[in-house]
């Protein structure tokens, strides 16, 4: 897929900005008056307000590296992000591989740019219990209630019992009323009951069977993809400078992330980005996306038909583009 040219109209103006000449008044000389053009509003769609896992854009901006590109993001709280971006209500979306692969299947004209997470966030926490390990009356499991999680319970333990708690995973957790649930985030809802020292026990699901895959996504319009090229790839330059800044100094990510999020306990957050860090593949630079994790992922969602066929990977084309694509990232596709 080949990105597009320079927008025409922003590279004037650039120009323009940066050579205005002024006459000096009473002295006769010309002044020199560079300024900068007025940033262009970029939209990321999440479900959700960002948090901890969105670290790298939260400092990318704060440190300046997105101004740099003349853009300026902008994040819009939403329960559909794919839908927001397909819309065109924002120029990106913040998702998980399984919702973008769910949403292509239903025909979204979404393709991936970048990994912000790049393994499953799903995970199983057990507060342990005096015979919890008996599991006498078989496995009982607290869900979402979600055909993805219901598939993700029978690849981990096909005889376990699922009881739908709905959103309420890690509360169930707290108040005694489960022992045991599948789908809360390892890196940061797992973390409420560990703070609150009772000891839970946490597996991310690609620990227990399921074929790993992306927790978040960074998606783009495909239409997009192939004519704001340039804006795509500056912006994700500018986001692994902000990675790089987490990894750095991970006190001062915490820092701008809980200025970002205020409602968002301090420790937390700060633990949730420790965790992160941890919890990252080793030797994979950030937002790369491998080629055969998708191709075994995509057969796990079509074997428990949550798609109806698994995606195509191989040989893509501007008239058949893959879910996804390395080619605006750092370094790559040039």
């Amino acid at each position: 897929m080949a990105t597009a040219a320079p927008h025409r109209a922003r590279a004037l103006a650039a120009v323009a900005a940066a050579f205005a000449v002024l006459l000096g008044a009473g002295c006769g000389k010309l002044a020199v008056v560079t300024t900068s053009p007025k940033p262009q509003p970029f939209t990321i769609a999440l479900a959700g307000t960002p948090g901890p896992d969105e670290a790298a854009i939260l400092v990318a901006e704060t440190n300046g590296y997105v101004a740099a590109t003349g853009l300026e993001t902008k994040f819009l709280d939403t329960q559909q992000p794919v839908k927001a971006l397909t819309e065109q209500h924002a120029d990106m979306a913040i998702v998980s591989e399984p919702e973008l692969l769910e949403a292509r299947a239903h025909g979204a004209q979404a393709l991936a740019v970048a990994a912000l997470i790049q393994r499953p966030l799903s995970s199983v926490i057990t507060i342990p219990t005096k015979g919890s390990e008996q599991h006498a009356t078989g496995r009982v499991v607290g869900t979402d209630g979600s055909a993805r999680s219901a598939a993700e319970l029978e690849t981990i333990d096909a005889a376990a019992r699922a009881v739908d708690v709905g959103a309420r995973l890690v509360g169930s957790l707290l108040t005694g009323r489960m022992h045991e649930t599948l789908g809360a985030t390892w890196n940061y809802q797992a973390l409420e009951p560990a703070l609150q020292r009772k000891n839970p026990m946490v597996e991310p699901v690609d620990r227990l069977g399921v074929p790993t895959y992306d927790g978040l996504l960074l998606a783009v319009r495909i239409h997009d993809a192939r004519y704001r090229g340039q804006d795509i790839r500056a912006l994700l330059l500018a986001f692994a400078r902000g990675q790089r800044s987490v990894v750095a100094s991970p006190d001062a990510a915490a820092r701008i992330v809980s200025a970002a999020a205020p409602g968002a306990p301090p420790r937390l957050v700060r633990e949730s980005i420790n965790a992160t860090l941890e919890g990252r593949p080793a030797g994979v630079p950030w937002g790369q996306m491998s080629e055969v994790d998708w191709h075994k992922f995509g057969q796990w969602m079509a074997d428990h038909q949550l798609i109806s066929s698994a995606p195509e990977i191989d040989g893509c084309t501007a008239a058949r583009v893959c879910p996804f694509t390395n080619e605006y990232l750092p370094g790559e596709g040039i």
